[in-house]
């Protein structure tokens, strides 16, 4: 049986599942990228230093030439012809940001950019020189050969767009502006000439790896980048060693990045997603409400409350699958406080399925009380139907069969003691509870008036009247059938009795009242023949015919019409009369 309610368990633990609805698809769809939802915010970059190389003064897709814009001269030159050269235009690029903070978080706790902004430091080199046109050297002025090598360094405020779809990938969106020096001439020694100042906005796109795990208080931030930068310089000749005016470079570069990282790990929120997916729904419960409270701000704490009621709801499932667990590990009371909890769910499949549970378990109970019957231990049979019927008392009608065996039992034992009184007790209960032991019943009844007529001969003997007036009553009261001629028989009795004490007759009383019990069986046979009853008499006419039913019970059907059924019984038969609002309908007969 316990078998059949695991497997039951087993297979019927999805069935709630499709009904919890249209909410649990929804939240799929939420966010594409479930782990890193509610992620930490990326707080800080600390040490992102950059190394690219570049070239500058593109003319389109035509590398063997530089764009007309690069070079502003004077009236008296037209071109730089080294500059030509693309190997003359490249660069190499440095870059240093110490660090950019998110103070857009101390606002709001945004989850979906992160918004970082910074100071940047930048240099840019041509390590190739090249030649100049001829006559630009003036040697005679500067008093050294210069060659066309430019150079020039940046600061500026970096403003920084960060994505983070999982926790080992962060793209980053960057735009600065900048403010410059450099120089533009250089000579064989490394004496640099020619000052330009000017500005420039650069454009970086980039992706990196973060490397470090949960535990890190940083995170190591490995990449590639490209960018995209636009710069005007003007130059400062005083000695005219240059007829070129102005430097306008605009620089194609690429190349790798390292960097720290504080943020972007995941948050309770990311570990409550995993739970949530494991079914685990009071943790996941407890990491969602951990994730609001760490950041109260951020743009997910909706979402969050949207999880944290979807748990509520579907904790109760966690619930029945605890229940299904512990039952596999025959826990069964465990099992049963876990499908109480789940029965509170307001899922009404969820609810059936934890309430069926119950009831199995109850039948489990019962089945237990049977064979604890069969060996005799009453008090573990009656515990057993009790849990059962506390369980799922709709199970109450089934074991009252099985509790008047209990109470039978009890009976005996208590015969077998002298306890006729108490057994008398035990006897009613188990007549009430299941007609079908009333042969049973009337035999044991027998036993307690035969043991009180013995109590009566041995008070006759002994001159106790008192003790045989009780006797006697005793004898009596242990078959209810002849309550309708205790009074005379009581009379005649005292009579009896008082002419043994009189006339020290010593003819049993024992006699006496089988007698009458005999004659009593007949007169009720003979009233029942003579009292016939039809269908379509009324409750009241069957009442004043054959006398008051020894058990009636009213059925609830929910109905405006009120059913009743009537047991009469009989020495060898039991009668059912159905009444419907008061109308007989139906009689029935059964052997006892």
């Amino acid at each position: 049986m316990l078998l059949l309610l695991i497997s039951n368990s087993l297979y019927s633990a999805d069935n709630f599942y499709p009904d919890m609805g249209i909410f649990r698809n929804s939240l799929r769809h939420i966010n594409p990228l479930p782990l890193m939802t509610f992620r930490e915010p990326v707080q800080y970059k600390f040490f992102d230093f950059r190394g690219s190389t570049a070239i500058y003064g593109l003319n389109g897709f035509n590398f063997n030439t530089y764009n007309p814009d690069l070079f502003i001269f004077d009236s008296t030159e037209t071109t730089l012809t080294a500059a030509a050269d693309k190997l003359s235009r490249t660069l190499i690029v440095l870059d240093l940001y110490p660090v950019r903070a998110n103070l857009l978080r101390l606002l709001l706790d945004q989850n979906y950019l992160d918004y970082l902004i910074g100071i940047g430091l930048h240099a840019y080199i041509a390590p190739i020189p090249a030649g100049l046109n001829e006559g630009w050297q003036n040697r005679q002025v500067s008093g050294a050969y210069y060659r066309y090598q430019p150079e020039w360094y940046e600061i500026s405020l970096a403003n920084t767009l960060l994505y983070q779809p999982w926790q080992w990938l962060l793209f980053s969106f960057q735009y600065a502006g900048s403010l410059g020096y450099g120089t533009f001439y250089k000579n064989a020694a490394g004496t640099k000439a020619i000052n330009m100042y000017g500005y420039s906005q650069r454009y970086d796109i980039s992706i990196s790896y973060l490397s470090a795990g949960r535990e890190s208080f940083t995170q190591l931030a490995i990449g590639a980048h490209l960018f995209y930068s636009q710069s005007r310089f003007t130059l400062q000749d005083p000695f005219r060693l240059t007829p070129v005016l102005s430097f306008h470079p605009a620089a194609l570069g690429a190349g790798i990045h390292v960097s720290l990282v504080l943020g972007g790990k995941k948050s309770a929120g990311s570990s409550a997603r995993i739970l949530l997916s494991e079914r685990r729904y009071l943790e996941a419960k407890q990491q969602f409400t951990a994730y609001q409270q760490s950041f109260p701000r951020s743009m997910r704490t909706s979402l969050a409350q949207k999880f944290i009621n979807y748990c509520d709801s579907m904790q109760f499932a966690e619930y029945y699958e605890k229940g299904n667990s512990a039952l596999i590990a025959y826990r069964i009371f465990d099992a049963l406080n876990f499908y109480e909890i789940a029965a509170r769910s307001k899922n009404t499949k969820l609810r059936y399925q934890a309430l069926r549970q119950r009831a199995y378990i109850a039948e489990i109970f019962a089945f237990e009380a049977m064979r604890y019957l069969r060996e005799g231990d009453l008090e573990q049979a009656e515990r057993l139907i009790i849990s059962a019927v506390e369980l799922s008392p709709i199970l109450g009608g089934f074991l009252e069969p099985v509790q008047a065996q209990i109470n039978l039992y009890r009976a005996r034992s208590l015969i077998q003691y002298g306890l006729f009184s108490r057994a008398a007790i035990y006897l009613e209960k188990a007549e009430s509870q299941d007609p079908e032991l009333n042969p049973a019943i009337s035999l044991m009844r027998q036993e307690i008036a035969a043991g009180h007529i013995s109590d009566l001969n041995r008070a006759v003997e002994e001159n106790d009247l008192q003790m045989a007036k009780n006797s006697l009553r005793n004898a009596l009261l242990a078959d209810k059938r002849i309550q309708e001629i205790a009074t005379n028989y009581i009379n005649e009795a005292n009579k009896k009795i008082e002419w043994l004490k009189s006339s020290q007759a010593r003819e049993s009383a024992g006699s006496i009242f089988l007698k009458m019990q005999e004659e009593h069986y007949a007169s009720f046979k003979m009233q029942e023949k003579n009292n016939e009853i039809k269908t379509g008499m009324l409750s009241s006419e069957v009442r004043e015919k054959i006398g008051e039913p020894h058990k009636l019970k009213k059925i609830h059907s929910g109905s405006s019409i009120d059913y009743q059924l009537w047991i009469y019984l009989d020495i060898d038969k039991q009668v059912y009369l159905y009444f419907h609002n008061a109308v007989l309908m139906f009689i029935e007969t059964a052997p006892r």
